[in-house]
Protein backbone atom coordinates (compact mmCIF):
# COMPACT_ATOMS: atom_id res chain seq x y z
CA UNK A 1 0.00 0.00 0.00
CA UNK A 2 1.43 3.36 -0.96
CA UNK A 3 1.03 6.56 1.04
CA UNK A 4 0.94 10.17 -0.19
CA UNK A 5 4.28 12.03 -0.28
CA UNK A 6 2.73 15.08 1.38
CA UNK A 7 2.54 14.53 5.18
CA UNK A 8 -0.40 16.95 5.51
CA UNK A 9 -2.35 14.99 2.89
CA UNK A 10 -1.47 11.70 4.59
CA UNK A 11 -2.65 13.15 7.92
CA UNK A 12 -5.92 14.34 6.37
CA UNK A 13 -6.56 10.95 4.79
CA UNK A 14 -5.77 9.20 8.08
CA UNK A 15 -8.13 11.52 9.96
CA UNK A 16 -10.89 10.94 7.43
CA UNK A 17 -10.56 7.17 7.79
CA UNK A 18 -10.46 7.33 11.62
CA UNK A 19 -13.47 9.61 11.75
CA UNK A 20 -15.46 7.50 9.33
CA UNK A 21 -14.75 4.41 11.44
CA UNK A 22 -15.53 6.13 14.74
CA UNK A 23 -18.46 8.35 13.75
CA UNK A 24 -19.85 7.12 10.46
CA UNK A 25 -19.30 8.62 7.05
CA UNK A 26 -21.78 11.52 7.28
CA UNK A 27 -20.59 12.74 10.68
CA UNK A 28 -16.97 12.44 9.54
CA UNK A 29 -17.74 14.56 6.48
CA UNK A 30 -19.37 17.24 8.67
CA UNK A 31 -16.31 17.43 10.92
CA UNK A 32 -13.80 17.51 8.08
CA UNK A 33 -15.77 20.17 6.19
CA UNK A 34 -15.62 22.39 9.28
CA UNK A 35 -11.85 22.12 9.79
CA UNK A 36 -9.41 24.75 8.56
CA UNK A 37 -6.75 23.45 6.12
CA UNK A 38 -3.88 24.11 8.56
CA UNK A 39 -5.78 23.08 11.70
CA UNK A 40 -4.14 19.67 12.01
CA UNK A 41 -5.27 16.65 13.95
CA UNK A 42 -3.57 15.67 17.22
CA UNK A 43 -5.73 13.02 18.89
CA UNK A 44 -9.13 11.33 18.79
CA UNK A 45 -10.96 9.26 21.37
CA UNK A 46 -14.47 8.10 22.09
CA UNK A 47 -16.59 7.34 25.13
CA UNK A 48 -19.93 8.28 26.64
CA UNK A 49 -21.50 11.28 28.35
CA UNK A 50 -24.67 10.41 30.24
CA UNK A 51 -24.84 7.11 28.36
CA UNK A 52 -24.69 8.77 24.91
CA UNK A 53 -21.77 7.86 22.65
CA UNK A 54 -19.48 10.78 21.89
CA UNK A 55 -16.17 11.42 20.17
CA UNK A 56 -13.52 13.97 21.07
CA UNK A 57 -11.16 15.33 18.43
CA UNK A 58 -8.19 17.48 19.42
CA UNK A 59 -6.76 19.77 16.76
CA UNK A 60 -4.06 22.43 16.93
CA UNK A 61 -6.78 25.08 17.44
CA UNK A 62 -9.71 23.51 19.25
CA UNK A 63 -11.40 20.54 20.83
CA UNK A 64 -14.42 19.12 19.03
CA UNK A 65 -17.10 17.22 20.93
CA UNK A 66 -19.33 15.16 18.67
CA UNK A 67 -22.50 13.57 20.01
CA UNK A 68 -25.00 11.73 17.84
CA UNK A 69 -26.34 13.64 14.85
CA UNK A 70 -25.74 17.05 16.45
CA UNK A 71 -23.27 19.50 14.95
CA UNK A 72 -19.87 19.27 16.67
CA UNK A 73 -19.40 21.48 19.70
CA UNK A 74 -16.19 23.45 19.35
CA UNK A 75 -14.08 24.67 22.29
CA UNK A 76 -11.10 26.91 21.52
CA UNK A 77 -7.90 25.67 23.14
CA UNK A 78 -7.46 29.10 24.76
CA UNK A 79 -10.66 28.43 26.74
CA UNK A 80 -9.52 25.04 28.10
CA UNK A 81 -8.08 25.32 31.59
CA UNK A 82 -7.19 21.68 32.18
CA UNK A 83 -7.65 18.02 31.34
CA UNK A 84 -7.55 15.03 33.63
CA UNK A 85 -7.51 11.23 33.35
CA UNK A 86 -8.87 8.76 35.91
CA UNK A 87 -8.39 5.07 35.26
CA UNK A 88 -11.22 2.76 36.26
CA UNK A 89 -11.12 -1.05 36.10
CA UNK A 90 -11.19 -1.55 32.32
CA UNK A 91 -11.70 1.95 30.95
CA UNK A 92 -11.28 5.46 32.23
CA UNK A 93 -12.82 8.91 32.51
CA UNK A 94 -11.40 11.88 30.65
CA UNK A 95 -12.40 15.25 32.14
CA UNK A 96 -12.12 18.57 30.31
CA UNK A 97 -12.26 21.85 32.21
CA UNK A 98 -12.91 25.17 30.49
CA UNK A 99 -13.60 28.76 31.42
CA UNK A 100 -17.35 28.09 31.08
CA UNK A 101 -17.58 24.73 32.85
CA UNK A 102 -16.49 21.21 32.16
CA UNK A 103 -17.54 17.74 31.20
CA UNK A 104 -16.40 14.17 31.67
CA UNK A 105 -16.30 11.45 29.05
CA UNK A 106 -16.68 7.98 30.57
CA UNK A 107 -15.72 4.59 29.11
CA UNK A 108 -12.64 5.95 27.31
CA UNK A 109 -10.17 3.31 26.13
CA UNK A 110 -7.35 2.81 28.64
CA UNK A 111 -4.67 3.42 25.97
CA UNK A 112 -6.35 6.35 24.21
CA UNK A 113 -7.14 8.35 27.37
CA UNK A 114 -3.59 9.04 28.57
CA UNK A 115 -2.44 9.76 25.00
CA UNK A 116 -5.30 12.24 24.51
CA UNK A 117 -4.57 13.99 27.83
CA UNK A 118 -0.84 14.25 27.03
CA UNK A 119 -1.60 15.71 23.59
CA UNK A 120 -4.09 18.19 25.08
CA UNK A 121 -1.70 19.30 27.80
CA UNK A 122 0.96 19.73 25.15
CA UNK A 123 -1.10 22.32 23.26
CA UNK A 124 -2.94 24.10 26.10
CA UNK A 125 0.29 24.68 27.97
CA UNK A 126 0.88 24.63 31.66
CA UNK A 127 1.94 21.75 33.85
CA UNK A 128 -0.30 18.75 34.51
CA UNK A 129 -1.15 20.40 37.82
CA UNK A 130 -3.02 23.18 36.01
CA UNK A 131 -6.22 21.72 37.50
CA UNK A 132 -7.16 23.84 40.52
CA UNK A 133 -6.82 22.67 44.13
CA UNK A 134 -9.65 20.30 45.09
CA UNK A 135 -11.26 22.68 47.60
CA UNK A 136 -10.98 25.90 45.56
CA UNK A 137 -14.21 27.50 44.33
CA UNK A 138 -13.06 26.95 40.74
CA UNK A 139 -12.56 23.22 41.38
CA UNK A 140 -15.95 22.92 43.10
CA UNK A 141 -17.63 24.65 40.15
CA UNK A 142 -15.80 22.34 37.73
CA UNK A 143 -16.93 19.26 39.66
CA UNK A 144 -20.51 20.54 39.68
CA UNK A 145 -20.38 21.14 35.92
CA UNK A 146 -18.95 17.65 35.46
CA UNK A 147 -21.74 16.06 37.53
CA UNK A 148 -24.35 18.09 35.67
CA UNK A 149 -22.91 17.22 32.24
CA UNK A 150 -22.94 13.53 33.19
CA UNK A 151 -26.60 13.77 34.21
CA UNK A 152 -25.88 12.93 37.85
CA UNK A 153 -27.50 16.10 39.18
CA UNK A 154 -30.54 17.99 37.88
CA UNK A 155 -30.57 21.48 36.40
CA UNK A 156 -32.11 22.80 39.63
CA UNK A 157 -29.51 21.08 41.84
CA UNK A 158 -26.71 22.39 39.65
CA UNK A 159 -28.05 25.96 39.68
CA UNK A 160 -28.58 25.90 43.46
CA UNK A 161 -25.13 24.57 44.34
CA UNK A 162 -23.47 26.86 41.79
CA UNK A 163 -25.21 29.87 43.37
CA UNK A 164 -24.03 28.72 46.84
CA UNK A 165 -20.41 28.56 45.70
CA UNK A 166 -20.61 31.94 43.98
CA UNK A 167 -22.14 33.59 47.09
CA UNK A 168 -19.09 32.46 49.10
CA UNK A 169 -16.71 34.39 46.82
Amino acid sequence: MSTPDDPALAESIGLAVLLALALGEEAARTVLDGMEPDEGFLAITAGTIGGEEVALILTRRRLLLIAGDDDPESIDLADITGVDWRMNVLRGTLSVYSRVGGFAVDKVDRKEGPHFVAAARGVIGGPPSAVPAADSPEAVLQRLADLHARGLITDAEYAGKRAEVLRRL
